[in-house]
C-alpha cells in the first residue's frame, strides 16, 4: 500500500472507527426512556378546530422546502432521501402535534431520522468517496428505522439519539463536514434533537447562499 493510498483511506478509517466506538459507548450508558412531559406543549390553543394549532401549522415550511429539494435532487439517491425526510417531517410532525402521544411521535421522528442518516451519507460521498456513500446509504436508513422500532419496543432512546447526534458530532471532529447545494429559499428549519431534560435542538438549515447544512444550536 502506497503512502498516498493510505492517506486516501484515512477519512474512511476515522469514520468507521468513530461509528464503532460511539455505538459501543451506547452499551455503557443507562437506557434513556421517553419523558412523558415531552407531550405537554407550552402553547396548546385550539384554533379553527385544530388542536395545538401553531405547533401543527408551523410544519408547513418543511413540506415546501422538502418538495423543492425533491424537485432538484430527484436523481441523487442520498439527497433525495434527505429532502424526502424533510418533506415527510412536515406531515409526520403535524400528525404528532395534532394528537401528541408516543404512537404519533414515532411518525414525527421517523422522517427526521432518515434525514440525518442521509446527511451523513452525503458527507461520506463528498469527503470519503461516492462509492462508500452509496454503499452506506441503505444500511444507515435501515439503522434509522430500527432505532425507532427499538425505542417503541424497549422505551430506550439511546440508539435514536445516536442516529441524530452522530452526523453532527463527526462534523465537529472534521471527519465528515458537509454542505449540500440547494436552490431552496432562504429559511431555517429546526428539528427536535434530544427531547426531555436536554432541550437541545438540531437544525436542517436552508441557508441564504443556496445551501443546506447540518447545524446544532
Amino acid at each position: 500500500m502506497t503512502l498516498s493510498s493510505a492517506k486516501g483511506k484515512q477519512p474512511l478509517i476515522m469514520l468507521l472507527g468513530l461509528m464503532v466506538a460511539s455505538l459501543a459507548i451506547l452499551l455503557l450508558l443507562p437506557p434513556i426512556p421517553q419523558d412523558p412531559s415531552y407531550h405537554q406543549f407550552a402553547d396548546q390553543r385550539t384554533l379553527l378546530g385544530i388542536p395545538n394549532f401553531w405547533n401543527v401549522v408551523s410544519n408547513l415550511p418543511f413540506v415546501v422546502v422538502g418538495a423543492m429539494g425533491l424537485w432538484q435532487f430527484g436523481r441523487d439517491r442520498a439527497r433525495f432521501v434527505l429532502f424526502l425526510g424533510i418533506f415527510l417531517t412536515g406531515f409526520g410532525s403535524a400528525y404528532y402535534h395534532w394528537n401528541p402521544n408516543n404512537d404519533t411521535l414515532f411518525w414525527d421522528r421517523l422522517p427526521m431520522a432518515l434525514a440525518f442518516m442521509a446527511i451523513l451519507t452525503v458527507a461520506v460521498e463528498e469527503h470519503v468517496s461516492a462509492k462508500t456513500g452509496a454503499i452506506l446509504l441503505w444500511p444507515l436508513v435501515a439503522l434509522a428505522v430500527f432505532s425507532l422500532l427499538l425505542w417503541r419496543w424497549t422505551d430506550d432512546l439511546r440508539l435514536y439519539a445516536w442516529v441524530q447526534f452522530f452526523p453532527t458530532a463527526t462534523d465537529n471532529l472534521g471527519a465528515v463536514n458537509t454542505t449540500l447545494r440547494s436552490t431552496a429559499a432562504a429559511t431555517t428549519l429546526y428539528i427536535p434533537f434530544m427531547e426531555g431534560d436536554a432541550q437541545r435542538y438540531t437544525g436542517i438549515a436552508v441557508a441564504n447562499r443556496d445551501t443546506v447544512s447540518a447545524t446544532v444550536t
